[in-house]
């Protein structure tokens, strides 16, 4: 499972409340959740990072 909707979930957040929370759109969320990272933006890691009290680093990069 993405990182990202592990945390998420964790978090107890749909994704629609996510990208409520963002400022992020669900379909770029949903994307994202499918592994399509091609076009994310910094500032949007940083967002959903600090949305989800977690790290870019820890989201996005490293295992899976």
């Amino acid at each position: 499972m993405n990182k990202l909707k592990l945390k998420r979930l964790e978090n107890d957040l749909t994704q629609s409340s996510l990208a409520s929370i963002s400022g992020i759109s669900r379909n770029k969320i949903i994307e994202i959740e499918k592994g399509n990272y091609q076009n994310i933006k910094l500032k949007d890691m940083r967002l959903l990072a600090d949305v989800l009290n977690s790290s870019i680093e820890e989201l996005f990069l490293g295992d899976d």
